[in-house]
């Protein structure tokens, strides 16, 4: 009985939901719980660069993850597929791997830069957005060799790649940002710390397989027409988490 008055009491049917505290952040914190889940700085971002600087942070993250589905492809699950299916063909998957992702993420980088200039056509924004492109394309490299060692069953190889590009994205955020670089400095951290986790998981791959094969054209079409599904599901992926910041600005 006690428990029925109480529903009665409640104003909509989504009130527990009406009573979280989110509704009560400033717009800074709001960005801060939606903006770059995975990058555990977020929140001490949103207080070195206060709310105007972290807002146009929000912005910029949010555009490249949207453009991730196209760098990326979504190749990674393929390449796993791939790899443990036949791992006689992992130094032409790799070439054809890297190739394919170098293609599709310099075409990213030219949209994210278009579409933060056309936002914000100011020189902070336009060296963040570049920057914000460039540790994207490392990112989108990395899951090539990353999809190789899971293939192999050999996670483990990824781990010191690991740790090192998240104690330089830590060292070098904080350090960026203490001498001014603002903005910019952030973006420059997450490319530095993404073509360390780049090189590194690439060297433990070669350690094993040796240098990869040349790219052949054939065999890229091929890998572009089978990671199509994949490339899809990220991009839905993406739309559903970063649309909101978007919308935000």
């Amino acid at each position: 009985l006690a428990e029925q008055k109480a529903l009665r009491r409640q104003t909509t049917s989504n009130h527990q939901i009406d009573l979280c505290p989110l509704y009560g952040r400033t717009r800074a914190q709001t960005l801060a719980l939606r903006v770059d889940r995975h990058n555990q700085s977020a929140l001490a971002l949103a207080r070195m660069l206060g709310p105007q600087a972290f807002g146009r942070y929000g912005y910029i993250a949010s555009t490249v993850a949207l453009f991730g589905f196209l760098a990326t492809l979504g190749i990674r699950f393929l390449i796993i597929r791939e790899v443990a299916r036949d791992d006689a063909r992992t130094r032409s998957i790799l070439g054809d791997g890297m190739a394919l992702v170098a293609t599709t993420s310099s075409i990213a980088f030219f949209g994210i830069v278009a579409m933060v200039a056309a936002q914000s056509p100011d020189t902070e924004m336009f060296a963040a957005a570049t920057l914000a492109a460039i540790g994207l394309g490392f990112n989108a490299l990395a899951f090539v060799p990353m999809g190789i060692l899971q293939g192999w069953r050999r996670m483990f190889l990824q781990v010191p790649a690991t740790l090192a590009s998240r104690i330089v994205l830590v060292a070098a955020t904080f350090g960026l940002l203490a001498i001014g670089w603002g903005l910019a400095g952030a973006f420059a951290a997450q490319a530095l710390a993404a073509a360390t986790w780049f090189v590194m998981m690439l060297v433990a791959v070669w350690r094993v397989t040796g240098t990869p094969e040349a790219p052949d054209l054939g065999r890229m079409r091929l890998l572009l027409r089978r990671s199509t599904p994949f490339a899809a599901n990220a991009l839905f992926g993406a739309v559903y988490l970063e649309a909101d910041v978007l919308l935000l600005m």
